[in-house]
């Protein structure tokens, strides 16, 4: 057999336990870790095997190839990845023996990782239950929900329901206490009130200071990828939309204003720029401890978003996604922080 396939057959069977996050002093006994804090793989779904996403082999391959060599890569399949899309890949990945996957947007489903009072990490799995799905689109977030939950069983062995419907992709936080999330969770749970909503993201993962964003216009999703997002625990960022994109630029402009009164003193929100490529954007970039990968798109805007977010992140280093790959994966609709998550 592949000496490759072996070890990545073997990674499935014994998983080694992930490396504990750095934990400040004087945090909530229980708290969301933020990405830049995490030691663990990059997990993606392998869409080998996948029902409708078989085609979309190369971009996740060629994804895989831009991520830091030292960096794991953990893939969720039902199925182990063949010999031939392994040597594709060109370097050893774990493999998750999950069946009941149903889309490659690993983000919106998966646990959240989160620390308790013992410095123990465990994965905050929130209700995956969308109220925007119809149809055996149901069905498939159902089977969705559950594959996060045994993604979280097999990396951390503990698995803590919280009871809240909430997409990872709706929620941003700083690993402090204070988070950004969209107001599609008070639709997605009408039956409580909005201090309900606050009583248990306190209670279950820490949640101290919790805004509640509008909705971006056109977006039935409720989702803040590309629009808004932690950088650091004290940084914002939010896309500054061109002329061009009139209603979004208000909105965004509006969503600033907001932010920064509801969040206050200690904060600072920068502003980065709207890549006008198809579906693409800066802020989809991957968060790995010292290391920013950001997709760029052979654009004007590539130079300015770059140069903002190295004097936002000074402590990390900047690297480019490749363009050919930002953009390949942007046209078909994939963001990479909503087909990616750190653990």
């Amino acid at each position: 057999m592949n000496t490759m396939l072996i070890r990545v057959l073997l990674a499935g069977v014994t998983l080694a336990a992930m490396p504990r996050p750095i934990v400040a002093d004087e945090v909530a006994p229980v708290r969301l870790v933020p990405e830049w804090e995490l030691n663990g793989p990059i997990v993606l779904v392998w869409p080998e095997h996948l029902r409708g996403h078989s085609r979309d082999l190369p971009l996740f391959t060629d994804l895989i190839r831009a991520l830091p060599d030292e960096r794991e890569v953990a893939v969720i399949s039902p199925q182990p990845p063949s010999i031939r899309a392994l040597q594709q890949v060109g370097r050893d990945i774990r493999y998750l023996p999950i069946s009941r996957v149903r889309n490659v947007h690993v983000r919106d489903w998966a646990g959240l990782p989160a620390v308790d009072a013992e410095g123990r990490l465990f994965a905050a799995k929130f209700r995956y239950q969308p109220n925007h799905l119809t149809g055996r689109d149901v069905a498939r977030a159902y089977d969705n929900n559950n594959a996060g939950k045994e993604l979280g069983e097999a990396l951390y062995g503990t698995v803590k329901e919280i009871p809240l419907t909430l997409s990872g992709s709706a929620i941003t936080h700083n690993g402090k206490g204070a988070a950004i999330i969209s107001q599609r969770v008070i639709g997605e749970n009408e039956h409580l009130s909005i201090q309900s909503i606050r009583d248990v993201l306190r209670e279950h993962v820490g949640l101290t200071r919790t805004v509640f964003v509008p909705v971006r216009p056109g977006d039935q999703e409720g989702h803040l990828t590309g629009l808004i997002r932690f950088a650091s625990e004290n940084t914002v960022l939010i896309t500054k939309y061109g002329d061009d994109d009139t209603d979004l630029a208000v909105f965004a402009d509006r969503l600033t204003h907001q932010v920064r009164r509801e969040l206050g003193r200690g904060f600072r929100v920068v502003r980065i720029p709207h890549s006008s490529t198809d579906g693409g954007g800066y802020m989809d970039y991957i968060a790995l401890n010292k290391h920013v990968l950001v997709p760029v798109y052979g654009r004007s805007e590539d130079d300015d978003a770059l140069e903002t977010l190295s004097k936002a992140l000074p402590d990390k280093t900047i690297t480019p996604i490749p363009s050919e790959i930002a953009r390949s994966l942007a046209q078909e609709g994939f963001a990479p922080t909503r087909i990616s998550t750190a653990y």
